[in-house]
């Protein structure tokens, strides 16, 4: 089984070629502008995350100008780290699919084993799932 990690300081992020790719293969991805922007066309600071909803507009790689949100979908969560279309976005797209602070990686763990990711301060590790006792 494949699982997609991060394996740096930082938070879980996909980079917009990642996000194209996703919804190129079908995947439910939405996009928003952080930011509103007024009747001008201007950046605006009332109702942040409230942006308009980008769908077939080319996409801009200005991390701090779009903001990616599964509604049905989303990369974050550990049940979706095993994806197919992750896992191939992935590794198809190589340090390319990572977010702005993000450096994510394919692992490759047996099928047979109960598992979960392990984070210590921003960095992911796949570990089998164990019993302990306080």
């Amino acid at each position: 089984m494949k699982v997609v990690i991060k394996t740096c300081h930082g938070g879980f992020g996909l980079s917009t070629a990642a996000y194209e790719k996703l919804i190129e293969y079908g995947v439910p991805v939405k996009a928003y502008e952080t930011r509103p922007r007024d009747a001008k066309g201007d950046w605006t600071d009332e109702n942040p995350n409230k942006g308009e909803v980008l769908f077939d507009r080319l996409l801009t790689d200005k991390h701090e100008d779009v903001k990616f949100y599964g509604q049905y979908w989303d990369a974050f969560l550990e049940e979706n780290r095993v994806h197919p279309l992750l896992v191939r976005v992935v590794e198809e797209l190589g340090d390319e699919a990572s977010g702005h602070f993000s450096k994510l990686k394919v692992v490759e763990i047996p099928d047979d084993i109960q598992w979960e990711i392990h984070e210590y301060d921003g960095m992911e590790t796949i570990e089998e799932v164990h019993r302990t006792w306080g």
